[in-house]
Parts: structure tokens; sequence; C-alpha cells
């Protein structure tokens, strides 16, 4: 029997959650890795630098005009199992700093944004009608996710 999830709203409160179920279910992924080359042998110092640079980042995103932020808990454990956001076309970004951590490789972040930019350009060219989303779904199995969404 799959886990009960409720979908339920989320606010900069759930910033704090949301960072850290972002750096656990990204910890495989190459881009994630390839950013954030020093987390795999990070000191306690470390994660938690870079746990406090992600809760603040996710925090400014969440409190800008025009995101819609959603948290999946699991009923028996009340843990945050996913989180999503959706993002309005033209939604206000200025308090979306890109704050220096250590956590990260600036270059190699700069790197990677400007290359989804790129390919955000030669798929959609200067269309600003597209919402977004942003989404960490690391504990969920597929098949539950199926049946939630």
């Amino acid at each position: 029997m799959s886990p009960e999830i409720n979908i339920l709203p989320a606010t900069e409160q759930d910033a704090k959650d949301f960072a850290e179920l972002t750096i656990v279910s990204n910890a495989q992924d190459m881009m994630f890795v390839y950013i954030c080359p020093h987390d795999r042998n990070a000191t306690v110092s470390q994660r938690s630098e870079h746990l406090r640079w992600r809760t603040k980042r996710m925090g400014n995103r969440m409190q800008s005009a025009g995101t819609y932020w959603f948290r999946a808990v699991d009923v028996q454990t009340s843990r945050v199992v996913g989180i999503t956001g959706v993002i309005a076309p033209r939604c206000d970004k200025s308090s979306w700093t890109n704050e220096s951590s250590e956590a990260i490789d600036e270059e190699r972040f700069e790197e990677c944004a400007q290359g989804i930019a790129q390919k955000k350009k030669e798929l959609l060219g200067d269309r600003g009608d597209v919402w977004c989303k942003s989404s960490d779904l690391s504990q969920i199995p597929l098949k539950l996710m199926a049946d939630v969404l």
C-alpha cells in the first residue's frame, strides 16, 4: 500500500525543508555534482554553509510575487517528501539574488545558468508567456507520484 500524501501550500517558512530536500534529492544529479563539487567530501561547516545558502535562495524565490509553492507531506510521518513551485510569466525576480557561497563553484554555476538560458531561448524564442516549474520529489516512489499526480 502506498503512503498517504497530502499536497499543501508552502511558504518561505518551508524554505529550509525545501533546501534540505533539494540537496538530498540532487546528490546524484550530474549538474548538481558539477556545480557543488565539494558536497561529497564536505566538512560539517561546508554542509552547513550549503544549507544556509540554499535556504536563503529558496526563501527569496518563495516570497516573489507570481510564484506558487506546494509541499508533499507524508501523512504518517509529517515529513516533507516533495516540493514544487510554479513560476508565472514575468514574475518578480528582483529578490532572486545569486549570492556567492563557498558551497558552489561560481564559474560552473554561471556556465550552467548560461547554458540553460541559451537552451530556453532556442526552445521558446522571445515568448514571455511561459510558466515554469521547479520541483524535487526525492523520496516519492515513481508509482506513488503517478498516483498523486
